[in-house]
């Protein structure tokens, strides 16, 4: 009884506020898919199994008993079952069409735990049918990129703009370990984790390590303030095409906070990595 109030507090958020527990973004494909129309469609054959996923994935984040988070966790391995064996069957059914690659899109967006091997297999089943329009395009693009992500790949390099103008390149930097963070000044939790991450930087930024910053703002403005406010003097980088940017659209990103480390050799050696375990790594 003790969890009702989480239970509650939940349903009250997946109804009142649907979108609350999800990305914040406003890439091209994101705006035209999070439309009302389209919202009322993937709600209507998705929504109920998407609940229950992310009801018994939030449930385990709460207070529980050894015994209840067992529980909790057999509840949600059997929901994110079911939820995949209904996705793979409508992407079966809808492999010559837009409405299959659709749906595995806001999947995506919704960031709902469904494994990388399975989502390779729906963009297989795509190509197999020669599918080739705007959104299994798209969804091709994010396999590569979540394939990108995966520790032990080789970083793609990029350049920005940081906030003197300048162009910088992660190339400059081969030889040092190198924190991407990928950032925004409406971001709460980013922008509560940059004290931490942003001491780890003053201990060890004349020990070959460096801080990449990559904003995905629009507005140039709130980012300098934010920049300013939070007093960052790491490299702090912008363009303006947000969700948008080549760096961004790599690595499949559609939720912020979002840090991945390189290690001198341009290798990814962590991802989404905390200011103690950016110090563990960083002392060794």
């Amino acid at each position: 009884m003790k969890n009702d109030n989480y239970k509650i507090f939940f349903l009250f958020l997946l109804v009142i506020f649907p979108t609350l527990l999800f990305a914040q973004n406003n890439d091209n494909m994101e705006s035209e898919l999070s439309n009302q129309e389209n919202t009322d469609w993937y709600n209507s054959n998705f929504k109920t199994y998407e609940d229950s996923v992310q009801y018994y994935s939030y449930m385990m984040k709460a207070p529980q008993t050894p015994s209840e988070r067992r529980n909790t966790l057999s509840s949600y391995q059997q929901q994110l079952s079911v939820f995949r064996t209904h996705l793979k069957s409508f992407v079966q059914q809808h492999a010559t069409d837009v409405l299959g690659a659709k749906a595995l899109i806001i999947t995506c967006f919704r960031n709902i735990d469904v494994n990388l091997d399975t989502l390779q297999h729906f963009a297989e089943t795509l190509s197999g049918q020669g599918l080739h329009n705007k959104y299994a395009d798209y969804f091709f693009q994010e396999i590569k990129g979540r394939r990108n992500d995966e520790v032990g790949k080789m970083f793609i390099p990029f350049s920005m703009t940081d906030i003197n103008g300048n162009i910088v390149s992660s190339e400059n930097f081969k030889g040092k370990n190198v924190l991407v963070l990928f950032w925004a000044s409406w971001c709460i939790p980013c922008r509560a984790e940059i004290p931490g991450l942003l001491s780890v930087y003053h201990q060890f930024k004349n020990n070959n390590f460096e801080v990449l910053a990559v904003s995905v703002d629009t507005d140039k403005n709130r980012w300098l303030q934010a920049v300013q406010h939070d007093k960052t003097d790491w490299h702090n980088l912008f363009n303006g095409k947000a969700w948008n940017a080549d760096v961004v659209r790599n690595y499949a990103i559609h939720s912020i906070p979002k840090n991945v480390l390189i290690n001198p050799e341009g290798k990814i050696i962590a991802k989404n990595i905390s200011a103690a375990g950016l110090e563990k790594v960083l002392s060794k």
